[in-house]
Formats: C-alpha cells, structure tokens, sequence
C-alpha cells in the first residue's frame, strides 16, 4: 500500500485492533482523476460531536472564510445589507450551491447556516470564553461574561446566559438561556437591523424585548438606540413635526379705533 511505503501508515494486526482502548474508524471513497485512483479520508466527519480533525494538531488555516469576507466589505463597501442576506449566503455556501442560484436552500440548511453565523460572532468576540467554557472550564474573573453565569451549550457549541430559570416549564429554552452576542460585532448589528425592520421599526423597548426572546446582546439597549439613530426609517417615523413660522396680520386687525366689521359699506 503507498500509504505504508511513505510511512503515512502503519498496518495493525487484528488482535492489537481488539486489544487497542483508542480507535478511529475514518470514512473513505476512492476518487478517480486523469486515470489515476487515489483514496480520499474524510476526517471531519462527525460522530458524537467530534470528529479527528479537531483532536489532531491542526496548523494554520490559509484559505479565507466566506463568512470573514462579507463581514469585512460590511464594515465599508455593502456586501450584504441585511441578515437574512447574510444567513442565504452561507446556507449556499456551506453546501456546495453557489454556483445554482434556483436551488432554494432548505430551513435546515438555513438553521444550520445561523448557527454557524453565530458561532463565528462569538469566536471573534469571546475567544478566551469559548475555549475555556468548551474545555469545561469557568470564564476568566475578568472576562465581561462573568455577571451571566455563562454556559455552553456543546450540541450547537454556543455560549448561552446561565441564569435561574432553568426549572421553568412555561418558558422555551431560548428564553430561559438567550446566546450571548457582542453589540460591537457586524452580526450583531445586522441582526439588529433585521429584527427592526420587521417589526417596521418600532421603539427601542419594544424591539429590545424582541431580540431578547433568542439573544443577549451585551448593554443591549444603547446598541439598538445607536443603531436606531443610523436607520433612515427610524429617524422619518420618529422626526418631530416643523411648527410653521406665523405670517403677519392683515391691516384690519392693526387698526385701533376701527375693530373689525365695524365699518359697514
């Protein structure tokens, strides 16, 4: 096997693979390509949440993220102008569907693509947090999550409000444990602006008990009024009306001894 001459592999007798505490059963498909055949390993293939490629030492990732590149033309040339924008060009892109625009994606394909919106929101802004909480670990004492009790949620690996709601069975679960979410981050404004457009731009309040339904947005209320203050709608809908300058008044109520309609042709 070429695997084997190159020393990439080594083959194990069938009693030590019995005998072995540790193994890893890897996916594989041959590939045909200009006449040759190779084998392809799928080691990111997932299995109870984990995969090899995430316990293996992985060096640096040089291709650039999709996601990463909206992100950056956001905070200066539109390249996206709305969340749900956002969500459809990652849900395209995660699988494979860039190149079919009549291929509508599915809501899991969608829900699969917040998620991992989400995820990359909070790697960018809790990266000390996320890496400590998914090693089970408590946040740092001077991390800004402290106050929250933070959790994280290993099924959709998303840093949740802990709280004491927990024992609440009126409540759904994204309510009683919201995800955390930086207001400084670029999906976080664009996921204020998308929930302030739906609603058609109702006040602050109301548009923060909204997000708060799903999302903790960090001092929540100053990010949703400075964002309020930026939207064109929001400024129209809430102008003050121009009280109109008074014009001067006629001569027959300037004269003194003649009161009007006292004069009588």
């Amino acid at each position: 096997m070429k695997l084997e001459k190159t020393g990439y592999a080594t083959r194990v007798s069938p009693e030590k693979a019995r005998t072995s505490k540790e193994s890893w059963f890897i996916p594989h498909h041959l590939v045909t390509h200009n006449g040759k055949n190779r084998v392809v390993f799928n080691c990111s293939f997932t299995y109870k949440d984990q995969n090899l490629n995430e316990l293996l030492l992985s060096g640096p990732n040089l291709g650039a993220s999709l996601l990463g590149v909206l992100l950056r033309f956001r905070e200066h040339s539109t390249a996206v102008s709305s969340f749900s924008e956002l969500v459809k060009a990652t849900a395209r892109h995660l699988h494979g569907a860039a190149a079919d625009e009549e291929e509508t994606p599915t809501a899991e394909k969608f829900k699969e693509a917040e998620l991992s919106i989400l995820r990359s929101a909070q790697r960018d802004s809790f990266p000390e947090e996320v890496q400590c909480l998914a090693a089970g670990k408590p946040v740092p004492s001077s991390s800004c999550l402290i106050t929250l009790a933070p959790e994280y949620d290993v099924s959709l690996r998303l840093i949740r409000v802990g709280g004491r709601l927990r024992r609440c069975q009126e409540l759904e679960p994204d309510v009683i444990h919201p995800v955390v979410l930086d207001p400084r981050h670029v999906v976080t404004k664009l996921l204020i602006r998308q929930v302030d457009s739906d609603l058609k731009h109702p006040g602050a309040e109301r548009l923060f008990a909204e997000l708060r339904r799903k999302f903790w947005i960090l001092r929540g209320r100053e990010a949703i009024r400075r964002e309020q203050r930026s939207c064109p709608e929001c400024q129209r809908w809430r102008a003050q009306p121009v009280n109109p300058k008074m014009a001067d008044l006629p001569p027959a109520r300037l004269r003194l001894y003649r009161p009007p309609f006292s004069q009588r042709d």
